[in-house]
């Protein structure tokens, strides 16, 4: 959830802190990432009325995350728009 109290884009691109690409949003604004530490920082990109949009949030993996085949949910984050 964006800080605004919007959800993020379907398809918006989540980034790691190296600014490699590990996921992406998927409906409901769940956030499906792969490969991981079990903490850090995320950037998520998408395009708002013409403009590129990124906000950023701390993760960590624990009981509101969900492991999928190669994919992890991660539940309940709050990503803060700058």
């Amino acid at each position: 959830v964006r800080s605004d109290g919007k959800n993020i884009p379907f398809a918006a691109d989540i980034y790691d802190e190296q600014n490699n690409i590990i996921g992406n949003v998927g409906q409901g604004g769940q956030a499906f990432v792969r490969g991981i530490g079990q903490e850090g920082n995320i950037r998520i990109t998408w395009i708002e009325e013409g403009k590129p949009v990124s906000c950023f949030a701390h993760y960590q993996q624990n009981t509101t995350s969900e492991k999928i085949a190669q994919s992890i949910i991660l539940n309940g984050l709050r990503c803060q728009i700058q």
